[in-house]
């Protein structure tokens, strides 16, 4: 009774169709959270990743110094 009370807007709640909306953004958002989190690590390891110090590039495993523009 009271479920059916909810539906046709007598007594006040969420319907099932908000709830199952709710569910559905709930789950959406769990997703997104998790991509974020890989999308964090990735870059927080590209970061760490051994980087070229300024002015050289490096071409194979062998440092190239770049002519100062000076």
């Amino acid at each position: 009774m009271r479920r059916a009370d909810i539906e046709n807007g007598s007594k006040s709640g969420t319907t099932a169709a908000e709830n199952a909306e709710l569910r559905e953004a709930k789950k959406r958002i769990r997703l997104l959270e998790q991509e974020n989190e890989v999308l964090r690590r990735a870059a927080a390891y590209l970061s760490q990743a051994n980087l070229p110090s300024k002015g050289r590039f490096y071409a194979g495993s062998q440092a190239i110094r770049l002519r100062s523009s000076r």
